[in-house]
């Protein structure tokens, strides 16, 4: 009888330490010593993972390259860092944490909205270039209040749900969204078509997942039916966004200001920052980089490998279904019969 396999499991990027913890007493885990593709895709090649923990974009090749894998936990829910199709054809599942990041993305938009409405930016900068007095006159009265104002949300998921209750509760928002299903709204949330949702809010949000669909769903046309003097805050993927007609609207001083967490460039592989601009601020997508959503998503792709690696069950969030017996029957050959959730506690 072959003595047991240790799953071997490879982290595209470092996670919290008690997360890594827990990892290393039930696998054999490799960090990889970069965050890009080709680095990530070289780490594959050497050590042949079981499994991968991915916060980074995987190279297209990666089955190829990791002959053994089985099983994609993504350390998050966006999936198009993870090449679907191709793991699909070669029978590797995929799992992620849907929800596991909402409420810190929902703060950080509810951060950037107040931090825009009340001019927060541009008053640091007087500030530190003019002093107290000269600031104080020239931004005294242009602030507005957040409360009574609409906000337009694209989709209403996880991170769109999250934010709609922070907004209507805690802020007296008036809460307005475009999605596919109305009829699934809460009650605070008031469904409107496209053109009145982006028309007619005081802050547009995009909620939605990079997709064909979604990818440049607000464009130049979204953007010149914006209320002029509106706000743009987006947290979901850059690539929804036409950011050229966004920064030509901010030039103009047509729309208020933005607050960008996401670009269409986000790995820098072409240095194209959006420019500099008083009335847009842009972050090194953090937002979701609390210490909260870590555990969060930390504890569920623990949960996910062992499922998957250890016990053969399906993962609590398991993305393709269809996937899953044929995987389960290479995982048989790979790594041997599962043991019970008893064994794996002793």
């Amino acid at each position: 009888m072959r003595a047991p396999i240790r799953p071997r499991v490879l982290i595209t990027k470092r996670l919290t330490e008690p997360v890594e913890r827990a990892l290393a007493g039930r696998f054999e885990i490799l960090n990889s010593p970069g965050h890009d593709p080709v680095s990530i895709g070289q780490a594959a090649s050497g050590f042949d993972p079981h499994a991968l923990v991915v916060r980074d974009d995987l190279p297209e090749d990666i089955c190829e390259r990791a002959p053994s894998l089985l099983h994609v936990a993504r350390h998050g829910v966006g999936l198009d860092v993870i090449p679907m199709a191709q793991c699909a054809r070669h029978q590797v599942t995929v799992s992620n944490v849907p929800g596991g990041n909402a409420i810190s993305v929902a703060e950080w938009c509810v951060a950037q909205m107040l931090a825009l409405a009340h001019s927060l930016p541009q008053i640091g900068a007087s500030m530190r270039e003019r002093g107290w007095g000269a600031t104080r006159t020239a931004f005294s009265g242009r602030a507005h209040d957040l409360s009574g104002r609409q906000v337009g949300l694209i989709g209403c998921g996880a991170i769109g749900s999250a934010l709609a209750r922070m907004l209507h509760f805690g802020f007296g928002v008036r809460v307005t969204a475009f999605v596919r299903s109305p009829g699934k709204l809460p009650a605070h949330v008031q469904a409107l078509d496209w053109q009145a949702c982006v028309s007619q809010a005081d802050v547009l949000v995009p909620c939605v997942p990079l997709t064909e669909q979604t990818r440049g769903m607000v464009d130049a046309r979204a953007i010149a039916a914006m209320k002029p003097g509106a706000f743009l805050v987006n947290a979901s993927r850059g690539e929804v966004i036409d950011e050229a007609a966004l920064i030509d609207a901010l030039r103009a001083g047509r729309l208020a200001g933005a607050a960008l967490d996401v670009i269409a460039d986000r790995q820098g592989q072409h240095g194209e920052l959006p420019p500099a601009l008083p009335n847009l601020v842009v972050t090194p997508h953090l937002a979701g980089h609390t210490t909260d959503a870590a555990a969060r998503n930390g504890a569920s792709v623990i949960r996910a490998l062992e499922a998957v690696l250890l016990h053969a069950q399906p993962p609590e969030h398991l993305i393709d279904r269809a996937a899953w017996a044929p995987m389960l029957a290479r995982r048989q050959r790979l790594l041997g019969p599962a043991i019970t959730r008893d064994e794996s506690d002793r």
